[in-house]
């Protein structure tokens, strides 16, 4: 009983010891732009969070003639919206009411994508001026395809800076890698592997409540 008993004691400790925290938050990523609310616990020098977002429609694609993932994450369906995120932080540097820590960063999503495109309709040998394909006639379009499952992989470094007893702000930037799976029902294939992947940064921007 007496062992039951300091068990006990030391698991309640651990639990008081542990920091708990709620964070909205803004996150631009190689794949495009979302919302998230993230929960977190932090013990020690290290803090563990998970959270849940909400995609944004990128409404400027570019000219996708050369990149077709790049910050072109479009959802139409309803879970398309939905993005799932987890991270893991490391202390670097704590004073006073500053934080600075390196940090792993993993975010999932299934969705489309679309982009800003060109087609040829005509030609007019009028435009030529040094080049034949002067000539060429074109029409913009929009390019949608997939969906796709989107897994984006970020390592880079952050802070937190307290601005009252319970509220912090927190900002992140880092680079990372995103992988590309599936295979699109129309013109755009991944490639015959169904897979590919592109590079980008992170930049997060959020305000946090902490809970105790």
């Amino acid at each position: 009983m007496k062992n039951l008993f300091n068990i006990l004691a030391v698991m309640l400790l651990c639990q008081f010891t542990i920091a708990q925290s709620l964070i909205g938050g803004y996150n631009s990523t190689a794949s495009g732009h979302s919302l998230s609310l993230d929960y977190n616990i932090k013990k020690n020098k290290s803090e563990l969070g998970v959270g849940i977002g909400i995609n944004l429609p990128v409404r400027y694609q570019g000219d996708g003639i050369n990149e077709y993932f790049g910050k072109k994450l479009y959802p139409v369906k309803s879970h398309e919206f939905i993005a799932i995120k987890t991270y893991f932080h490391q202390l670097i540097y704590e004073m006073g009411n500053f934080r600075s820590y390196a940090f792993y960063d993993l975010q999932l999503r299934r969705s489309g994508a679309r982009t800003q495109t060109y087609y040829g309709i005509g030609y007019d040998s009028t435009l030529v001026k040094n080049r034949p394909e002067d000539g060429i006639i074109y029409v913009e379009g929009i390019d949608e395809y997939g969906p796709y499952f989107w897994i984006e992989n970020t390592v880079g470094l952050g802070m937190d800076i307290n601005i009252s007893n319970n509220f912090f702000i927190r900002q992140k930037f880092g680079l990372g890698v995103t992988m590309i799976y599936g295979h699109d029902k129309g013109n755009i294939s991944v490639n015959h592997f169904g897979r590919t992947h592109i590079y980008g940064f992170l930049a997060y921007f959020g305000v946090g409540y902490k809970l105790k």
